[in-house]
């Protein structure tokens, strides 16, 4: 006969038992619980904030249905910002708007449109506080530059590199229309931008 310690750890493998399996470990208990009470929780949770959101969609069509169409056309124009970057720097941060001087041998001027990610207002409304083609409010000189508009969900923009050749040798010039200007919070629609 064979040895019975091989026969009984044979029959222990081929029926799936293991000795160590039946010990049960509090932690382990302890641990199963606690992601049991964290799912629950985060369900909880995700009711929680449906609801919110029902009871603000609710709430934002009751508000559209009591405006008048001036205070919609400035709900729908806060629903979109608009912003000038020279060199990845906010024209708001600059203090002389109108003639900006930059370090470096490079410019880089970015128109950027920027929508809120979820408008309570519906979506005719809503895209009439938009410009329309923003990037046609904007005129840059000279030409000698290179253009791409990124776009892609809630961001456009337009940007107009200088490189080295073209800037800082001669100063750039921007002009800008009156509804952007206004958009942009800008005290003139004309900037010149000059090297080092």
């Amino acid at each position: 006969m064979k040895n019975p310690v091989v026969l009984i750890g044979l029959a222990f493998l081929l029926t799936g038992c293991n000795p160590e399996a039946e010990s049960t470990d509090p932690t382990a208990k302890d641990a199963g619980a606690e992601q049991e009470e964290t799912i629950d929780s985060l369900q909880n949770e995700v009711e929680r904030l449906k609801q919110k959101v029902t009871d603000v969609e609710k709430t934002a069509e009751k508000a559209v249905d009591i405006m008048d169409e001036e205070q919609l056309h400035q709900l729908a124009e806060a629903q979109w910002h608009y912003q000038l970057q020279i060199n990845e720097q906010s024209i708001e941060e600059v203090d002389d708007q109108s003639n900006i001087s930059v370090d470096g041998d490079s410019l880089e001027v970015r128109l950027v449109e920027t929508q809120c990610e979820y408008s309570p207002l519906p979506n005719e409304v809503h895209n009439q506080g938009k410009l329309d083609d923003f990037h046609e409010g904007i005129e840059v000189t000279p030409d000698s530059y290179e253009k791409s508009a990124p776009a892609g969900g809630t961001i456009n923009s337009v940007i107009y590199r200088f490189d080295e050749e073209d800037f800082p040798s001669q100063p750039v010039e921007i002009h800008i229309d009156e509804p952007l200007q206004e958009r942009l919070d800008l005290a003139s629609g004309n900037i010149t931008i000059t090297g080092p």
